[in-house]
C-alpha cells in the first residue's frame, strides 16, 4: 500500500522535528532558569523583611507597597524577562528556518515516497527559499512574534506583584509566598515554551503546504493527520483524515502536532482511515478520556466527533480548532 511507506517518511519527519523542538525548548528553559535565579535574590531579599516584620508583630497589610525593593523587584523582572524574549525571539527565528528548510526537503521526499511504492515518477519544482522568508519570525494573524514575547515581562511583572499582594493578604509565611511567586512566575515560561512550539510547527507546516501549491500539477490536495494518541484533543482526532485544497492553511490550535500529507495525482485511493472511524474502534476508556464531559452524548449518539470540532479567532493565534465545551450542546445535555 502506498500509505505504509508514506507513513513512515511522515512518521520520521515528524520525530526528527519534534526533536530539534524540544532541543531548542531544553535551553529556553535554562535560560529561563537562570533569570528566576537572578530574580530569586531580590525576592529572598523582600521576604527576609516580610519575615522581621510578622516577627515584630507589625501590621503586614499596607507593607509590601511601602518596600523599595518590591518595586525594584517589578523593575528587574521587565528588565530580565526583555533579554529573555530577546533570546527567545532569536532561537524561535533559528527554528523556523530550519523548520521552513526541513519543509522544503520533506515535501519531495513524502511525494517520492508514493512514487516509489506506486510505480510513477514525478518532476518536482523547489521554491526557492526567498519566497518562505515572510514565515519567520511571524504569527498566523501577521502581529510580529517579537510582540507576543514582549508581553511576558508585563504579564511576568503583574503575576509576581499578584503572587506577592494575595500571600501577604492570605497571611502566608515568606517561604508560601516564594512558592506562590515562582509557580506564577513559571506560567509565563509555559506561555514562551507554547509560543515557541507553536510557531516552529506552523512554519513547518505552511512551508510544506506552499510546496505542494507550488507542485499542483502533482499534488491534488493535502490531507489532515493526526498522530491519533491518548495525547491528541478530540478537535485533532474529528479533523484527521479530511482532505482539504492547497490554498487552505492548516490551522489547529496551539501546540498542535498535526501535519499534512499529499495526495498525488494518478495513485489511486491510498488516504488514511478517517479518524473518526479510529475513534470509534478505541476501548471506552480511551474514548472518555480523550472526550471527557462531552463522552455521554457521544456515547449516547446524540453528538458525532466532527460536532466537537469549534473554529474560533483567537487575536495571537489567529484561525484555531479546539474542542466546544459542554455548554454548546446544552441543549442535548
Amino acid at each position: 500500500m502506498p500509505t505504509s511507506r508514506l507513513y513512515q517518511v511522515l512518521q520520521q519527519q515528524r520525530a526528527a522535528l519534534l526533536a530539534r523542538e524540544r532541543g531548542a525548548a531544553s535551553d529556553m528553559v535554562r535560560v529561563y532558569g537562570q533569570v528566576w535565579t537572578r530574580l530569586r535574590s531580590e525576592l529572598d531579599g523582600l521576604l527576609e523583611g516580610y519575615a522581621r516584620a510578622l516577627a515584630d508583630g507589625e501590621d503586614v497589610s499596607g507593607w509590601l507597597y511601602r518596600q523599595e525593593r518590591f518595586e525594584t523587584l517589578l523593575r528587574q523582572t521587565q528588565t530580565e524577562l526583555k533579554r529573555f524574549a530577546q533570546y527567545a525571539d532569536s532561537s524561535v527565528r533559528e527554528q523556523q528556518s530550519a523548520a521552513v528548510e526541513a519543509a522544503l526537503r520533506d515535501a519531495q521526499a513524502q511525494v517520492r515516497a508514493i512514487g516509489n511504492t506506486a510505480g510513477a515518477s514525478f518532476a518536482w519544482t523547489q521554491l526557492p527559499s526567498d519566497v518562505l522568508e515572510d514565515l519567520v519570525g511571524f504569527a498566523s494573524n501577521g502581529s510580529p512574534l517579537r510582540e507576543l514575547l514582549d508581553r511576558l515581562g508585563q504579564d511576568a511583572s503583574e503575576r509576581i506583584r499578584q503572587g506577592l499582594a494575595d500571600g501577604i493578604a492570605q497571611g502566608l509565611n515568606p517561604e508560601q509566598v516564594a512558592s506562590q511567586v515562582r509557580d506564577a512566575f513559571g506560567g509565563d515560561l509555559v506561555r514562551a515554551l507554547r509560543v515557541s512550539r507553536t510557531e516552529t510547527l506552523r512554519a513547518y507546516r505552511e512551508a510544506t503546504r506552499r510546496s505542494y501549491e507550488g507542485n499542483s500539477d502533482v499534488i491534488d490536495q493535502w490531507v489532515w493527520i493526526c498522530a491519533c494518541t491518548p495525547r491528541s484533543c478530540a478537535a485533532c482526532w474529528a479533523m484527521s483524515g479530511t482532505l482539504h485544497p492547497l490554498t487552505e492553511q492548516l490551522e489547529s490550535h496551539p501546540n498542535c502536532r498535526c501535519s499534512m500529507g499529499p495526495v498525488v495525482k494518478g495513485t489511486g485511493q491510498w488516504l488514511p482511515q478517517a479518524g473518526d472511524e479510529q475513534f470509534a474502534k478505541l476501548e471506552e476508556g480511551a474514548q472518555k478520556s480523550i472526550l471527557g464531559p462531552l463522552y455521554d452524548l457521544y456515547q449516547t449518539g446524540q453528538i458525532k466527533l466532527a460536532d466537537v470540532v469549534r473554529e474560533r479567532f483567537d487575536p495571537d493565534w489567529g484561525l484555531a480548532r479546539t474542542v466546544k465545551p459542554l455548554s454548546a450542546f446544552k441543549e442535548r445535555a
